[in-house]
């Protein structure tokens, strides 16, 4: 059967087939929205989360009550996903949940074992401030480590107690709703059943993506926020509704508030809604893509002027060019990269700023590799964060002109942001933190591949049959 493109005005992929020409996963998913169990489990969540709270109030030390929650929680959850889901589906998504949640117990308990990647350094930071911020509030009107991150993490230990396990296991709850967004983002472009499988198998089982939204560290809730911001950058692009714009820009500005690097994924939106309209699904000039813009910086001139401190922190610590330039050649770790690479002006930001891009996305480069850790990074990380790109680049020619202006798209706004972040990030163990926030559109890039796969297939069985 010839698959029509997904990305125009039609239902989503498994309601457009018949009942009896859907597969029994299929039908299960058609009937029941992706978005029903995640909102069932998040219900479930936020109820332990009030009862620990009311707990609180007679318990002095409930860790080992949240535990055994978080644990029922976790079962249930699964339990959810496999029968809402389908068997294929709701079991990938379940073993990702099931590996999230060992993470957490491991980093709690057993980390004196063997300390997972990226935990034991920010995010005992994290968590002392997070203490700090549940003993005395008014912290959360002062600059601290971990910024808003650190003061909702407070704020959630002063309802429940110093209880580190529940904090993390949001985060893997956060990490599951991100699979599940880029689940539903599949449904908006042409793939078969397997491959749909496939990518999600990527996503939900990506071995850095585990780890980093397991532990205490703020990644996880940005990579969501991420995550539902490409969902609904990919709707603007079929439907060009100004809902999804700002579905699209309001996840960024919050992110913004928690890292000011994610301000460059919202400066890539911008770059694509000025030169893109999605009804004629070309790349061009157009008056409502100017008043989308003038939205756009209206909104984040507003936003950074009124609260300078919470979204634009970062960049506000460089008053002058010899403070930029400073900390862009500044290296700290045992895995820093380009150390004989030195900045000594905008311009050289600009000349080097590709070459930074590239070392952000792939590094621990071959070259720098140190040991096993490293080579495992490479191989496990690197190469899909690098290689995505790559290969989306190589298969532009084979995609549809809608489906094509999609990839440029996101290869637009992947490459302003990985040039904000590259400038400021100069180790490979930093690195690996701030891409993983940028997972969803490489999923998406991921899944725009996977569509050129299935044409070159058609296109080599109608070749066939022609020569039958």
């Amino acid at each position: 059967m010839k698959m029509k493109s997904r990305l125009r005005s039609e239902p989503r992929y498994p309601a457009r087939l018949p009942p009896e020409k859907l597969s029994a996963e299929d039908r299960v998913y058609a009937r029941r929205p992706p978005i029903s169990p995640l909102g069932l489990i998040w219900g479930a969540w936020l109820s332990v989360i009030l009862a620990l709270a009311l707990a609180h109030i007679s318990i002095e030390e409930p860790t080992l009550l949240a535990e055994m929650l978080l644990i029922m929680h976790s079962a249930g959850a699964v339990a959810v996903l496999v029968k809402s889901s389908g068997r294929a589906v709701g079991g990938i998504l379940a073993v990702s949940l099931i590996l999230r949640t060992v993470i957490v117990f491991w980093d709690l308990n057993f980390s004196s074992l063997f300390t997972l990647p990226n935990s034991g350094v920010d995010s005992e930071v994290y968590y002392s401030w997070a203490v700090q911020v549940s003993e005395n509030p008014h912290l959360i009107f002062e600059d601290i480590r971990g910024g808003v991150f650190s003061k909702i993490c407070g704020i959630v230990f002063w309802l429940i107690g110093p209880v580190r396990a529940v904090v993390q296991y949001t985060n893997a709850l956060l990490g599951l709703s991100s699979i599940v967004l880029i689940m539903h983002a599949m449904e908006y472009l042409p793939l078969t059943r397997k491959r749909r499988i496939r990518v999600l198998t990527v996503a939900a089982l990506l071995p850095n993506a585990l780890v980093l939204s397991s532990i205490f560290l703020r990644e996880s809730l940005v990579s969501f926020l991420v995550a539902v911001s490409v969902y609904h950058f990919i709707r603007w692009f079929n439907s060009g509704r100004v809902f999804n714009v700002i579905g699209a820009l309001a996840p960024i500005v919050a992110g913004a508030s928690l890292h000011a690097g994610i301000i460059g994924v919202g400066v890539g939106y911008a770059v694509v809604i000025l030169f893109y309209r999605p009804k004629t699904a070309k790349f061009g000039w157009s008056v409502q893509s100017f008043a989308y813009f003038g939205l756009l910086f209206v909104v984040i001139y507003l936003v950074a002027h009124q609260y300078p401190d919470v979204f634009l922190g970062k960049f506000q610590n460089y008053g002058s060019e010899a403070e930029l330039v400073e900390a862009t050649n500044r290296r700290s770790g045992g895995s820093q990269y380009l150390t004989g690479l030195v900045v000594t002006g905008y311009l050289d930001l600009l000349r080097f700023g590709p070459l930074r891009g590239v070392y952000f996305l792939g590094s621990p480069m071959p070259w720098d590799i140190r040991g096993v850790m490293d080579l495992l990074t490479f191989a496990l990380d690197s190469v899909f964060y690098l290689g995505v790109p790559i290969l989306a680049l190589l298969r532009l020619p084979r995609l549809n002109e809608r489906e094509r202006a999609l990839a440029i798209a996101l290869l637009v706004v992947l490459a302003v942001a990985t040039l904000v972040f590259g400038a400021g990030v100069g180790n490979s163990g930093t690195a690996t933190r701030h891409r993983f926030k940028l997972l969803a559109i490489l999923m998406a890039l991921l899944g725009i591949c996977e569509t050129a796969l299935v044409k070159a297939r058609q296109s080599g069985v109608k070749r066939k049959r022609a020569r039958v």
